[in-house]
């Protein structure tokens, strides 16, 4: 019987014990146990979510309009191409 789960990427900001900002990523079953990690370490959470496929497009931390702009270009393009927006979608992320 296999047990094993698959876990997702949440990226998170908060607070040491030294009150220091401090950010990073963490992967759980889901977004509570991943809290329940991080706050078991110590730290005070400001912000966590779930890491999508967006993020994955994008290696930098930041996301500039330009780059937000050319995706969105890219996805109307092949919207109006006819194909359909899952495929669309993969097709970018590749």
């Amino acid at each position: 019987m296999n047990n094993s789960r698959h876990l997702s990427t949440f990226i998170w900001k908060g607070l040491d014990k030294q009150q220091n900002n401090i950010r990073g990523e963490v992967e759980a079953i889901n977004i509570n146990f991943a809290r329940i990690a991080l706050v078991n370490q110590g730290l005070t959470l400001t912000k966590i979510y779930k890491k999508t496929a967006i993020f994955s497009l994008f290696p930098s931390n930041r996301i500039s309009s330009n780059d937000i702009t050319n995706l969105l270009r890219q996805l109307a393009l092949l919207l109006n191409a006819g194909i359909a927006l899952l495929n669309a979608l993969s097709i970018l992320s590749a």
